[in-house]
């Protein structure tokens, strides 16, 4: 294993867990009820989206434990099989290595369905922003008609008032 594969790894598992610890603690904050709503439609909204970024945080902290454990005990062994591979001319594996190749190629399809779950939770946050954005727009649109009506019934009463 190279430094720089190591030094980069680090880098991703302290990124991991940084970004995961400071957004999973914001969330419980926002569940405890420390952030303000003004309607009960806001804070139903805040609990959802804070059980979704809590999720998240806690895969990533999974994705960094996963990624920390494949630079510890998997990718030596992965580059000793790869340069046996490459040096033999045999194109059979021994039954350790077949093992091994199968634990390797599961642990990676894992860490991606992780990484997947991970996306698709943030998309469907988006998508929830977008959703409870388009809805207050919607209401400030309504709030705003309504505003203009009763002062444009206003102005009239005041003109008939006035003849």
């Amino acid at each position: 294993m190279t430094i720089l594969q190591i030094v980069f790894g680090g880098f991703l598992i302290v990124l991991l867990l940084g970004l995961a610890c400071y957004y999973g603690w914001s969330q419980v904050k926002t569940l405890r009820g420390k952030v303000q709503a003004e309607s009960s439609e806001e804070r139903l909204y805040l609990r959802w989206q804070a059980w979704r970024r809590l999720v998240t945080s806690f895969l990533m902290l999974v994705l960094a434990g996963l990624l920390l454990g494949a630079l510890v005990y998997l990718e030596e062994p992965a580059e000793r099989l790869a340069s046996q591979t490459e040096q033999s001319s045999q194109l059979s594996w021994t039954e350790e290595q077949r093992a091994f190749a199968d634990l390797y190629t599961r642990y990676w399809i894992v860490f991606l369905l992780i990484l997947l779950a991970v996306v698709a939770l943030a998309g469907w946050d988006l998508w929830a922003i977008r959703r409870y954005r388009f809805a207050q727009l919607r209401q400030i649109q309504s709030d705003r008609r309504e505003m203009l009506e009763e002062q444009a019934a206003r102005i009239r009463r005041e003109r008939l008032e006035a003849n």
